[in-house]
């Protein structure tokens, strides 16, 4: 790798399936119980891969079948569920598509600077929220350095509505490292 100056990795490789972790859902309105949003979810990031598909299959005693019709978007996902859209992503993604947050969140400080809302919402409500944490990989956390020593780029490929520049910069004590993050889009 002497003359390589950007290595590609894929976000399975940086966070591996024991590294997001799932700290807590808050289900609202008329919907049945955490096990639906979680199915749901479950049935959206089947189809997307990545980290979340791992944790969301985790969360599941049964498997699902994957959603139809999945788009990957900048900060959400839309597929279609049994014939209904379902989307899951950032107050940014729902609010630009018309989905109000419920009026009684707040931004909670209680929750690590690695820890990401997304909100699941079903018909143009949101129906659930989760709060989930990333923490880097043993084996990326050890090779980071050394790349950035060797003056080569990392570049992630991800597929996860919640990994953003910001979320790299918590993970890495701040340092301005050069990390992009590309989409995969469907």
């Amino acid at each position: 790798f002497a003359d390589v100056d950007v290595i590609a990795f894929d976000d399975t490789e940086i966070f591996g399936k024991d590294d997001v972790i799932l700290k807590r859902i808050k289900v609202y309105g008329r919907q049945e119980n955490f096990q639906k949003a979680l199915q749901q979810m479950c049935a959206l990031f089947t189809v997307v891969g990545g980290p979340l598909k791992y944790m969301f299959e985790k969360a599941l005693v049964r498997r699902v079948s994957g959603a139809d019709n999945v788009a990957v978007d900048t900060d959400g996902v839309i597929g279609f569920i049994d014939g209904v859209e379902v989307m899951a992503g950032s107050e940014e993604f729902m609010t630009s598509r018309g989905i109000s947050i419920p009026e009684d969140e707040t931004a909670d400080s209680s929750f690590s600077k690695t820890t990401r809302i997304m909100y699941a919402a079903e018909g143009g409500e949101i129906y659930a929220k989760f709060c989930i944490t990333y923490r880097l990989s043993e084996e990326f956390t050890m090779l980071l350095p050394l790349l950035l020593d060797e003056g080569m780029k990392p570049l992630v490929y991800t597929r996860d509505p919640n990994v953003n520049d910001s979320l790299f910069c918590s993970m890495t004590a701040e340092q301005p490292w050069p990390i992009f993050l590309p989409r995969f889009r469907s």
